[in-house]
C-alpha cells in the first residue's frame, strides 16, 4: 500500500512529520461518514416533503376561507378543518415511526427541515393565496395549532420551524375593532393604519405582537389578506 492509498482511508496526517500527527486517527473514514450521514437526513426530510406536499395536497388548495361562518370558526369543540384530518394522520404516523428508528439529534434535524418546508407551503399556498374573513382567520390558527400540538408531543419546541406561521397569524387574527381589556388592545383597522404609514412605525407594531421574525412588508402582505381590509 502507498501512503496516498492509506491516507485516503485513514488520516490526512499519515505520512507527515510536521506538526500535523496530532490529527485525530481515522479522521477522512470520519468525514466520509458524517458526508454519508448528512445526506442521509437528507434523503430522510426529502421522504418526509414529498409525504406531506401529497397529504396536505386538499388542505393547501382549500379555498373557502373567506365563507367560514361565524358559529363554524367559534367552535365551542374546537374543530379542525376536515381537510386537515388526514395530514394530522400521516404526520403522527411518519413521527412516530422514526422517533423508533433514529436517535434523538438525528430525529429533530430530519423533523426541522421537513417542518420548514411544511411552514413554507402554508405560507405560500394558504397564507398568501387565500383572503381571510375573522372567522376563517381563527379556523386557520386553529388548525396550525393542531399541528404544532402534534408535533410537539414528540419534539418539545420542535413547533420553532413553525414560528413565521405562528407569528404571522398573530396579526391575520386581530379584531376589527378594539376589544375592552383584550392584551396590547390593537385592533386590525388601528394595526392596519400604522403598519402602512412607513417602517419605524410597522416595526412598532410588531414589537406590541411580540412578532420577530416578520418583516414591516410581511406585515403588510398579511393583513392585506383580510377580507376587511378590502372593502
Amino acid at each position: 500500500m502507498s501512503y496516498d492509498h492509506v491516507r485516503d482511508k485513514t488520516s490526512s496526517a499519515v505520512g507527515k512529520d510536521d506538526g500535523e500527527g496530532d490529527s485525530v486517527l481515522f479522521d477522512e473514514t470520519i468525514a466520509a461518514y458524517s458526508q454519508r450521514r448528512k445526506r442521509a437526513e437528507e434523503f430522510l426530510s426529502e421522504a418526509l416533503v414529498d409525504s406531506h406536499r401529497k397529504a396536505f395536497r386538499a388542505y393547501l388548495h382549500r379555498t373557502q376561507w373567506s365563507t367560514v361562518a361565524d358559529d363554524a370558526a367559534a367552535g365551542a369543540d374546537g374543530a379542525i378543518t376536515p381537510e386537515l384530518d388526514e395530514p394530522l394522520r400521516i404526520l403522527k404516523r411518519d413521527l412516530t415511526f422514526l422517533q423508533r428508528a433514529l436517535g434523538t439529534a438525528p430525529f429533530r434535524r430530519v423533523w426541522r427541515a421537513a417542518l420548514e418546508q411544511l411552514n413554507a407551503a402554508l405560507w405560500s399556498d394558504v397564507l398568501m393565496a387565500n383572503r381571510f374573513t375573522a372567522s376563517g382567520a381563527a379556523q386557520l390558527s386553529r388548525d396550525v395549532c393542531a399541528v404544532a400540538g402534534l408535533v410537539e408531543r414528540f419534539i418539545p419546541d420542535g413547533s420553532a420551524a413553525l414560528v413565521s406561521m405562528d407569528e404571522a397569524l398573530r396579526l391575520l387574527n386581530l379584531p376589527v375593532e378594539e376589544e375592552e381589556g383584550a392584551g396590547n388592545g390593537l385592533s386590525l383597522r388601528r394595526a392596519t393604519d400604522r403598519v402602512f404609514t412607513d417602517n419605524a412605525e410597522a416595526k412598532k407594531v410588531l414589537e406590541e405582537l411580540d412578532v420577530v421574525t416578520l418583516t414591516p412588508a410581511n406585515a403588510r402582505q398579511i393583513l392585506q389578506r383580510r377580507v376587511e381590509n378590502a372593502e
